[in-house]
């Protein structure tokens, strides 16, 4: 995973705007919002890992990151 105390940036993916949701480790969703720079700030996040879903209406993705 990916480690980060600010800033997610998201790399690989085409479109300009995607819905993002993020999980803690006991699956509650935690936070979920549009982003269109391909950014997320996850600084208000408690330390952990966390589990990242992007989606638009084309595609689904997935990855884990630890918040410092």
């Amino acid at each position: 995973p990916n480690p980060t105390s600010e800033l997610l940036f998201i790399k690989g993916l085409d479109a300009t705007q995607y819905d993002v949701a993020v999980f803690d480790q006991m699956g509650r969703m935690v936070l979920s919002k549009s982003i269109q720079n391909m950014q997320l700030n996850v600084d208000q996040l408690p330390n952990g890992v966390y589990t990242l879903r992007i989606f638009n209406n084309e595609n689904i993705a997935s990855a884990k990151f630890i918040k410092l």
